[in-house]
Formats: structure tokens, C-alpha cells, sequence
């Protein structure tokens, strides 16, 4: 067969020049300097694949091919070949990203390779966002492939990093990376392009310092209040709201201290409650670090009325008398959690409220170190109360009350603590009515230091740092908004992980439901393509490895801790062995893997 097309004359020419390995000839007399009716090179050199895989495709995008050679390859070869994969599962289009190729020629790709080709992921589970990142593509060459491909952008690979969190550390400086980030946002704004959820979670990422930069942009702005309204956010908050209100009016109306033992509907009640309050930090512990976590008050908060609800119900379903004493105080913490609590839940709803509440908090924290010197301050003098002993007039031996209210507290240590704190606060300081020697010189040294210096000083700090915070509570408002919808994405994609973008962005595919009651399971192995994450998981339950390399960095003996092992359990496991507790369950909360016993 002759080639008489001018398109596959040049094609046949590049390839000879850069990729003769592809190159089949019928005729070895025969030459590509010949004219076009002597050329007897077969044409299916153009279709052909090498050893690895590589097509002459993915010779043009890697070896600097012009366009016009991209575009008459694009022409002449067929759909499988163009959306052809190496070996290595990397595509023409992560050539293109990798050899930094020209904005036409990714272009060319985008617009004729099919879209399951577009989103491929190679074997680290990275596709072309990632490549472009990673290779310090342009700004325009990344907005382009966000167009595209926008659900690209909340993809992690093996490694949990998304595309956005990837460059060269040594050759590119993080300041000038959060600027190209900008410029990608402010590209995507001038597009008019959708903001995809996986952005959200690239942004939760960062340090308070460079997230704030980008909440100033009004492109970022409109897609936080384009999410925190679509219904499952809605949802999620009113969910909230109910629950904490239902979590008050249980112990602020329903439970007394004269009440030995739950009903049993009211322990459950109050078990579904405690789940929905476990749900949320386990999300956010199993998304970001652990340190970080803990500097959230919201968590903190969290975390402190999940452990009253849990041992209210562990004390009273226990029903002994002897609990009297505890039944009070979990009671008394139990009211007074839950009403904190709420006022977080609610500054979720209201602007005015987030402010008030994030300055609120922000003020506590910054009075720590002052509540600290005010404290050491305060015990030192009541050790020096006790020191002195009681006036000559009062007898520690006496127990009356007149004599405790005129100096008798300070014979016992804790009442000398009690009354120095109450002075502290109250700023009625024992000994002024008469002089009295060595006391009422204590006493005027303590109001000296407390009344006079640190009093105006707390004054002065307080006005200061509520002052800042009002300067900042735009900033500190959506910043707060940025938390809640990441954390309603993650909700959102461990119950309804195919269908709930449906409409706006194409999801990555998730293998299907396993039981790990039977760990033989053959669907496990899609599991296992998702990454490290559950690679690891799966090792060590199933006493099974997926590669080499994995066996390499591994300790055969180490366990993933608690929160690794629950968060794949609940993504990977059938809702039945969810719900019944199942053996694998049970296993996976003990840190057991399926041969022990």
C-alpha cells in the first residue's frame, strides 16, 4: 500500500528523525526523502506500540513534537491508539504535562483524547493536574486542564497529596507557589469556571497565614456560599442544630440527679446523639493532623461533651446509690456543655454570631498566659495567709462562723486558697476594715499587684485583642466557613460517595462495598488500586501484600492505629457489617488482624 498522505509523510518523517524504534519498513530501498509515490514505509508504523507501551503519540508529547505533528497524528490514528495508556498507566496527555509541552498541544489533547482518558491516573495515582503542577506548568496550562477535567483537582495520590500541594520544593519557592495558586484562582474566576470540592480541602491545608490570603478573593467567597447552601450542607446543619437541642432538653429538662437509671429509650436517644457527635471529629482527624485538630476549639468543645455523654449513660445504667455524688457532677458538667456547645452550633448559622464567638475565643486564648500569672500570683498569697496564722482574737479550734469570716480561714490550706481567689475576683480584700499589722500588709501588697496593676492590665489586654479580632472578623468568618465545607464534603463522600456531585462534577470512580468478614473477597483488589492508605489496611488484616516495593517500606508487624483502621473500615465495609458490629468490626476496633485470635 502506498502512503500518498502529506500528513502521514511528515508523521513517518518525525518518527524516523525521533522514534525509529516505531518505524516498519517494507521496502529498506526505499526512503522518506523519496516523493510521495516511492514511499513504501508501512503506515502502520504510525499505529504501532513499543515495548513499553508507548505509541507515536506519546512519542510526539514527549520528545517536543511541533503541533502540527500532534494534530496530523490526532488525525490519522484511531481512537484506541490515541487514548492509549503505557505501561506505567500514563496517557499522551501526561507525556504532554510531564515534557512540559506548549499550551496548543495540551489543548489539541484536551480536546480530542476521550474524557475516561483525560481523568486516567497512572500507577501512583496521579494524573495530568498533578503532572502540571509538578513540572511548574503555566498558569493558563492548568486553568485549561481544570476546564476540562475539574474533578481532577480533588484527586490524592498515593502519597494524600492533591494536585495542588505538589511542587518542586528545591527550585520553587512556597511564596511564589501560593501566588501561582492565586493566579490560578483569579484564571478560573475570569473563566467563569466551577470550584471543585477537592479545592476546598487543598485550602484546609494550609496555614492560617496563607489561607487567608486566599479568602480575600471574592471568586473563593462565592463558591463557599455556592456550597454552604446546596441541601446536603443545609442539611447537615440543621441535622446539627436539632441534635444539640435535643442533647439540651435531655439534660437540662428530662434527666435529674434523683434518676438512678436510664430508660431504655432514653439511652438510646442519647446513643444516637453520641454517635452523631463521634461522627465529625473522626472525619476531621482522619483529613488533617492531629495537632491541628486540637488547636480547633470547636473540637475541643466536641470532644469534651462526647465524653460527659459517655459517661452519663456508663454511670447511669450502672443504677447504684453509691454514685450519688458522680450522678451531680456529670449532670452539672452534662447542662453545661451542651449550652456551650450551642452557642458553636449556632454561630454556624448566623454572621454577627461567628464573629462574637470566634473573637470570644480568640480573646480566652490570648489570656492564658495571664490567667497563669494571676493564679501563681494568688496561691502564693494564700500560702502566706496560712503561713501567718489566724489573729490573736481567733481560735482555729472555734469552727464558728464569725471567726472563719474574720481571719479563721486561713488555719486550713484550701479555705486560704478559696478566700484569696474570691479577693482575686471579687475585690473584697480581708483585713482593710482595721489595721492589723503583718495581715493588713499582705493585703495591701495583694491588692496592690491584683487590684491595681494586673486588673488594668487585663482591662488594657482585653479591649486590644477584641479590638484586632473585629478588624479580622471578615477574614475569621469565612475562614470558619472554609472548615465547615470541607467537613460537610467529607460526610458527603463517606455516605454517598458516587451520585452526590452528580450534576456538577464527574466523581472518580469507588470499587464497590466489601465484606471483610471473608477477606478472600476478589473486589478487594479495586480497594487496593486507591492507594497506600488502604493498601496498608488490607496487608495487615488480610496478612496479604500487593507489591514489593510496599513489602520494602513496611513493617510486616505494624498495625495502622485506631482512626486509620475505622475510617477505611466504614469506606470499604458493606453497611451490613456496619450496623451488625461483625466480627471485622469488632477486629478492626481491637486492632486485630483476621488470623489472630
Amino acid at each position: 500500500m502506498k502512503i500518498r498522505s502529506k500528513d502521514e509523510v511528515k508523521i513517518l518523517k518525525w518518527l524516523k528523525e525521533n522514534h525509529p524504534d516505531l518505524m516498519k519498513e517494507k521496502n529498506s530501498e526505499q526512503n522518506l526523502d523519496s516523493t510521495d509515490s516511492q514511499i513504501s514505509w508501512d503506515e502502520s508504523s504510525i499505529h504501532a506500540i513499543d515495548k513499553f507501551g508507548n505509541t507515536s503519540l506519546h512519542a510526539a508529547c514527549t520528545r517536543g513534537a511541533s503541533v502540527e505533528i500532534v494534530q496530523a497524528l490526532l488525525e490519522c490514528l484511531d481512537d484506541e491508539t490515541i487514548n492509549a495508556a503505557d505501561w506505567n498507566d500514563q496517557t499522551a496527555l501526561h507525556y504532554a504535562c510531564w515534557s512540559q509541552a506548549s499550551k496548543s498541544v495540551i489543548k489539541l489533547l484536551l480536546e480530542n483524547l476521550s474524557v475516561k482518558t483525560i481523568n486516567v491516573k497512572d500507577q501512583d495515582r496521579e494524573n495530568a493536574l498533578h503532572y502540571a503542577f509538578a513540572y511548574d506548568l503555566s498558569v493558563e496550562i492548568i486553568c485549561l486542564i481544570i476546564q476540562n477535567a475539574p474533578d481532577q483537582a480533588g484527586v490524592q495520590n498515593l502519597n494524600g497529596k492533591l494536585p495542588f500541594e505538589l511542587y518542586n520544593k528545591e527550585a520553587t519557592d512556597h511564596k511564589i507557589h501560593m501566588e501561582k495558586l492565586k493566579k490560578v484562582h483569579q484564571q478560573m474566576d475570569k473563566n467563569d469556571q466551577p470550584y471543585h470540592p477537592g479545592l476546598f480541602k487543598h485550602l484546609s491545608r494550609l496555614s492560617a497565614t496563607d489561607v487567608s490570603d486566599f479568602m480575600n478573593l471574592s471568586y473563593v467567597r462565592r463558591a463557599l456560599n455556592r456550597e454552604i447552601i446546596r441541601p446536603f450542607s443545609l442539611f447537615c446543619l440543621i441535622f446539627e442544630t436539632v441534635i444539640q437541642i435535643v442533647v439540651i432538653g435531655f439534660f437540662s429538662v428530662y434527666l435529674t440527679v434523683d434518676d438512678q437509671v436510664l430508660p431504655l429509650a432514653a439511652s438510646v436517644v442519647l446513643a444516637c446523639c453520641l454517635c452523631e457527635l463521634v461522627l465529625l471529629p473522626m472525619i476531621e482527624i482522619s483529613t488533617k493532623p492531629l495537632h491541628v485538630f486540637l488547636r480547633d476549639p470547636n473540637s475541643i468543645v466536641d470532644l469534651l461533651q462526647i465524653a460527659v455523654i459517655g459517661a452519663v449513660l456508663f454511670v447511669y445504667n450502672i443504677g447504684r446509690e453509691n454514685y450519688f455524688f458522680e450522678r451531680r457532677l456529670l449532670l452539672v458538667l452534662a447542662i453545661g456543655t451542651s449550652w456551650f456547645r450551642f452557642i458553636f452550633v449556632s454561630a454556624n448559622l448566623f454572621y454577627s454570631l461567628a464573629v462574637f464567638v470566634t473573637a470570644l475565643v480568640a480573646t480566652i486564648n490570648s489570656l492564658l498566659p495571664f490567667a497563669y500569672v494571676v493564679a501563681v500570683v494568688t496561691v502564693s498569697f494564700a500560702h502566706m495567709y496560712h503561713a501567718l496564722g489566724p489573729p490573736d482574737n481567733i481560735s482555729c479550734t472555734s469552727g464558728s462562723a464569725q471567726s472563719y469570716s474574720e481571719g479563721g480561714w486561713v488555719c486550713k490550706l484550701p479555705d486560704s486558697y478559696f478566700q484569696s481567689f474570691v479577693m482575686t475576683f471579687g475585690g473584697e480584700w480581708a483585713f482593710f476594715d482595721q489595721w492589723e499589722g503583718l495581715y493588713s500588709m499582705v493585703s495591701l501588697v495583694f491588692a496592690l499587684i491584683m487590684g491595681i496593676i494586673l486588673l488594668n492590665m487585663l482591662i488594657a489586654l482585653i479591649s486590644d485583642i477584641f479590638t484586632r479580632t473585629k478588624s479580622q472578623s471578615e477574614l475569621v468568618f469565612w475562614m470558619h466557613r472554609l472548615r465547615q465545607v470541607d467537613q460537610f464534603e467529607s460526610i458527603r463522600r463517606l455516605f454517598c460517595p458516587t451520585n452526590a456531585t452528580k450534576g456538577r462534577f464527574k466523581e472518580e470512580e469507588v470499587p464497590s462495598r466489601i465484606s471483610l468478614n471473608d477477606w478472600w473477597n476478589e473486589n478487594r483488589e479495586g480497594w487496593k488500586k486507591r492507594g497506600e492508605k488502604y493498601q496498608q489496611v488490607l496487608y495487615w488484616f488480610c496478612n496479604t501484600n500487593t507489591s514489593t516495593s510496599l513489602r520494602d517500606t513496611m513493617d510486616n508487624a505494624m498495625t495502622p492505629n485506631f482512626f486509620h483502621r475505622i475510617t477505611v473500615f466504614f469506606e470499604m465495609s458493606t453497611w451490613g457489617d456496619i450496623v451488625s458490629l461483625s466480627k471485622a468490626f469488632r477486629k478492626f476496633v481491637a486492632g486485630v488482624s483476621y488470623n489472630e485470635h
